[in-house]
């Protein structure tokens, strides 16, 4: 009863088309408006392309992955309020839609784990949460996957914005340790954004010399 009353007395609104919601952070109407991804893919890593069959630029380590959305507006104001904005209730709705395409996605079955890419600590203690985790936890849960923290991150690299391609890759040159073996598994690995997957593939890199299998990625949004 308490809760109807405050919904009544200070309704929601949508934090992007700001009209009054009952529930959540973005209405649905804006939701599905959201400019998915969809064919053409990559056939050699899934990265969404323009009219190619393969984008030449694939990974060494990340095997496939896959994201719900690109990275462009509105969608990055939105993961702006779920990183930097402690709209942590965002990571139900992005998760489970992120899950949905997984889902559909024949290269996802078989996962026998689900893995975050971590923050610093420093970084996680001021910021209070570390979103790609609130993001595995979802996802694992709609697809019946157990989450498991395998990486840890020991150095404080600077943030990655405003960085060319080469740039990040030095940026996050061993950045993560692996926690204990994981011997063939394969790993399904979550960030958020993905642009030129430098950081993906850096924690991929340590999990398949640790002893994992296949390496896939998920993301909420790709750069295009």
């Amino acid at each position: 009863m308490l809760q109807s009353l405050v919904n009544f007395l200070f309704p929601s609104h949508c934090i992007l088309c700001d009209n009054e919601i009952d529930s959540g952070l973005v209405c649905n109407d804006c939701v599905e408006q959201l400019p998915e991804i969809g064919s053409p893919l990559c056939t050699d890593c899934g990265r969404p392309l323009r009219g190619k069959k393969r984008c030449r630029r694939c990974w060494e380590y990340l095997d496939w992955v896959r994201g719900w959305l690109f990275y462009i507006p509105p969608i990055d104001q939105i993961i702006h309020e779920f990183k930097y904005g402690d709209k942590k209730s965002l990571a139900r709705m992005m998760g489970r839609k992120v899950a949905r395409v997984l889902e559909s996605d024949p290269h996802y079955r078989g996962i026998d784990l689900v893995v975050s890419i971590p923050l610093h600590p420093k970084r996680e203690k001021s910021r209070g949460y570390n979103q790609s985790e609130l993001l595995a936890r979802v996802i694992g849960k709609e697809l019946g996957l157990p989450v498991v923290n395998l990486l840890a991150r020991v150095k404080n690299n600077s943030s990655q914005t405003g960085l060319n391609e080469d740039e990040r890759r030095k940026n996050v040159a061993g950045i993560f340790r692996f926690k204990t073996g994981i011997n063939g598994k394969k790993i399904l690995l979550v960030d958020d954004v993905l642009t030129t997957g430098a950081t993906m593939e850096e924690g991929a890199k340590v999990l398949k010399e640790a002893g994992a299998g296949e390496i896939l990625g998920a993301v909420v949004a790709i750069a295009p």
